[in-house]
């Protein structure tokens, strides 16, 4: 048998590495999400390993439940973390990492309680596991999880039914001049000339992305339209700036310069995941007016973006 120490010290590596994984991989977003269900297990399993048995029932439990992923037609349950991999049969996928560890500490148990207690604790956790495997194997799968795009990799696709004033709303001056559907866009809006001396009109363009998991953060997205929006264009590009926006805090943004020998112009995409969707604002100015502009002009716009 392995001694509790050295088993419950794996354990605690095996719950810090992954939550220092999946805060790393971009669920840093997500931060209350990650305190909530990844760091109380830690503090369980120092309680534990100072011989609290509470600790170690719970470390169970919590580890019980890390074992499993349920995509039933009417409720999805994913529990995956950073050190694990899945098996999946129907509506039930098995973490293998957390299963081993669950069924090491289950069968550890009789040397934390007197056999009259860990008996009665082994057979309710029995009795639970057999219950879990029999409804997972025996429900039907959720079918959008059967669908290919439903994989670990991020996947975009540009959503072109989404029409301004239709699934969002977006309140823009009145002397701007607007278009819908313009190269690619949902919404391309430009200021008008101000002056003789206006040679670029400062303006945004809105574009709506299907994703395939809400998992994934808004700054992943936004890095990945960023790579794909600037791969192609015929200038050179300098990133100014990254972060969540302290004026639209839902929003992840990334600032940049586009330049070449005639053109210097500074651009700030914002971007957030909601529902399965994307949803990408760019606005953009001469590098020159771009500041103001930005604070005067475009934040009060964005400020009266609502999406469905």
């Amino acid at each position: 048998m392995i001694k509790e120490n050295k088993l419950l010290f794996l354990v605690f590596l095996n719950s810090l590495i992954a939550f220092l994984i999946d805060f790393y991989l971009g669920y840093s977003e997500f931060w209350l999400l990650l305190i909530i269900t990844e760091l109380p297990i830690i503090g369980f399993l120092f309680l534990a390993m100072r011989g609290h048995k509470w600790a170690y029932v719970l470390t169970i439990i919590y580890y019980f439940i890390r074992s499993f992923n349920f995509y039933f037609p009417e409720f999805v349950l994913m529990t995956k973390n950073g050190l694990n991999f899945e098996l999946s049969v129907n509506s039930i996928g098995v973490n293998v990492i957390s299963l081993i560890f669950f069924l090491l500490l289950f069968y550890d148990l009789k040397s934390k309680f007197d056999n009259r207690l860990a008996k009665t604790i082994r057979r309710v956790v029995t009795v639970s596991l057999t219950i879990t495997i029999i409804a997972g194997l025996i429900i039907p799968k959720s079918s959008k999880y059967n669908e290919p795009e439903h994989n670990n990799e991020l996947t975009i696709k540009q959503d072109t039914s989404s029409n301004y004033g239709e699934h969002y709303t977006i309140t823009v001056p009145e002397d701007w001049q607007t278009a819908i559907n313009y190269k690619g866009t949902s919404l391309f809006a430009m200021s008008p000339i101000r002056d003789s001396l206006d040679q670029f009109r400062e303006n945004f363009n809105i574009q709506i992305f299907d994703i395939n998991s809400n998992l994934y953060s808004s700054e992943i997205v936004a890095t990945r339209l960023y790579e794909h929006g600037t791969s192609e264009i015929p200038y050179s590009v300098e990133i100014v700036n990254t972060g969540f926006s302290k004026e639209i805090p839902e929003f992840y943004f990334i600032e940049y310069k586009l330049s070449d020998s005639i053109t210097n112009v500074q651009s700030k995409m914002y971007c957030k995941v909601e529902k399965g969707k994307a949803y990408s604002i760019i606005f953009s100015d001469s590098d020159e007016s771009f500041k103001e502009n930005l604070d005067e002009v475009f934040i009060p716009i964005i400020r009266t973006f609502k999406n469905e």
